[in-house]
């Protein structure tokens, strides 16, 4: 609701020397983790705003893309079932589960799908016939060309680009299959060739963490981690989830420290109760500092991200954190004391005692 007002509004935002009307690609929302992302972008597709889901290490993370890679991993070798099964029911060559059915029952039961098309397309599947002659037209001017010059006629060859066009967010989905365009000449650039070279190279690409970028003209909401967002600046910033647990490394029976080393815990010989040892607990403290150290540090990024406006959303009990507040600061008065900071929960915690001191403080 707020971004459909914001949008709605009269709202300027800078840009270069002037001033221009906001747009949905001027709006980020940032989140810890990436559980609730999907789930900000359906309730934005539902309000009608556009918004796009900015997600690392996930090569395959858009239909358009899947399609494509299913379809150079059917190119490279065909008897992969659940790839080949993939690329026939995609919008490229539109068969049916009742269709594929159909042709799965020609043969013994645990031949490859392949097996299956070619046993139909022989028995005069038109079909069948139709779709292996495209794969193998396809295959063949592999031969001797670049990934990328490869990949374009592809593009050519199945229309994806029209395809993709005629779906939801058409600019998005084309920019991604250009990304994975642009990913095909960095494997060029490294002198390598071949198909088969070039899946590996996305595997250990997607291994990595590799994401594809989203275009800065996109006009729609961006929606990513605050990892992901690392140099990156927008016009308004939604701080999401913010009274989300801080993230700790869980604590077993063995604790390492990178200052302190290796702690343990002692097991009672006779009852098998677990005990503490000073080593154990002088390791967690320096852990739990080094997770604090981490979520301050995300937090600076967080909200330095907004070049205008800056919105944070979180949830609590609003009275009884107000108790705590005035006890949150050192003697001085000029930041929190290291118990308040360190046994808090999340980072509302953090900054509600900042902000009630605010003139505008409620």
């Amino acid at each position: 609701k707020y971004i459909k007002s914001l949008l709605a509004s009269d709202r300027y935002i800078k840009d270069g020397d002037g001033q221009r009307p906001i747009v949905a690609g001027d709006i980020c929302i940032l989140t810890r983790a990436k559980s609730h992302m999907l789930s900000y972008a359906e309730a934005l597709e539902e309000a009608g705003i556009p918004a796009v889901c900015v997600v690392e290490g996930e090569l395959s993370g858009s239909a358009e893309v899947r399609i494509i890679l299913s379809l150079l991993r059917v190119l490279d070798n065909p008897l992969q079932d659940i790839q080949l099964t993939a690329v026939m029911m995609s919008p490229l060559f539109g068969f049916t589960a009742s269709e594929l059915a159909e042709i799965r029952t020609g043969v013994k039961k645990g031949e490859p799908v392949y097996r299956s098309v070619v046993a139909a397309a022989d028995a005069g599947n038109m079909r069948c016939r139709e779709f292996l002659d495209r794969i193998d037209a396809v295959r063949r001017i592999s031969i001797g060309m670049g990934a990328a010059e490869f990949l374009r006629r592809i593009y050519d060859e199945t229309d994806i680009l029209s395809i993709a066009r005629a779906l939801d967010e058409p600019d998005q989905r084309v920019a991604n299959l250009w990304s994975l365009l642009d990913l095909a000449g960095s494997f060029d650039s490294t002198g390598a060739c071949g198909l088969s070279a070039f899946l590996r190279f996305l595997d250990t690409a997607e291994q990595k963490g590799t994401e594809f970028n989203v275009s800065e003209n996109s006009h729609a909401v961006k929606i990513m981690t605050i990892h992901k967002s690392k140099g990156l600046e927008f016009g308004v910033c939604i701080l999401a989830d913010m009274s989300r647990s801080l993230i700790h490394a869980e604590k077993g029976s063995v604790v390492l420290s990178r200052n302190l080393g290796l702690g343990m815990l002692l097991r009672e010989k006779f009852s098998g109760k677990s005990l503490y040892t000073l080593p154990f607990v002088a390791s967690d403290l320096s852990a739990r500092l080094m997770d604090l150290s981490e979520e301050t540090r995300v937090l600076y990024v967080a909200m330095t991200r907004a070049k205008e406006q800056l919105v944070i959303i979180g949830t609590c009990d609003f009275e009884e954190k107000l108790k705590t507040a005035s006890s949150a600061f050192d003697k001085y008065g000029k930041g929190l004391t290291y118990g308040y900071a360190s046994s808090a929960s999340n980072y509302i915690d953090w900054l509600l005692p900042i902000f009630t001191r605010h003139i505008d403080a409620c």
